[in-house]
């Protein structure tokens, strides 16, 4: 059955979210899928929001990557001006506990991962990610 407009924008918020998160970790999708207890092609739905994601797997999800399962939904309710995108803090994902880190480098890479997430394209998003690899590797 076809997801009604609705469920579409949410599938679509959460399949971004998924492959934000997977990327951030430099993960695979046959790494992730067994977590969630599903196929890989049944990820890929998920990710691609063919498929809008049940949610007992989003609660697999959330425990998987380490974060809220609130994290992977389009939140309506208005922030305060001086706050960005889905979380007041940076997203547990750029957490280190090994690495020490500037407090404002996290909050830099929520906001480019909070202003990533919100594309909706898969092929500017691949763009972007193959950008910044570049930009990364690059010898400065």
């Amino acid at each position: 059955m076809p997801l009604s407009a609705d469920a579409t924008d949410v599938a679509k918020y959460i399949a971004a979210r998924l492959v934000a998160l997977r990327d951030a970790r430099g993960l695979k999708q046959k790494d992730v899928a067994p977590n969630l207890g599903v196929k890989i092609s049944q990820l890929s739905k998920y990710e691609t929001a063919e498929s809008l994601i049940p949610i007992d797997r989003l609660m697999k999800a959330a425990a998987f990557f380490g974060v809220s399962v609130d994290g992977f939904l389009p939140i309506t309710a208005p922030k305060p001006a001086a706050h960005r995108g889905m979380a007041d803090e940076p997203a547990a994902f750029l957490y280190d506990n090994n690495v020490p880190q500037a407090s404002h480098i996290l909050s830099e890479s929520n906001a480019l991962a909070t202003d990533f997430v919100s594309i909706q394209s898969p092929d500017i998003r691949a763009s972007i990610a193959a950008h910044v690899k570049t930009l990364a590797s690059a010898k400065v």
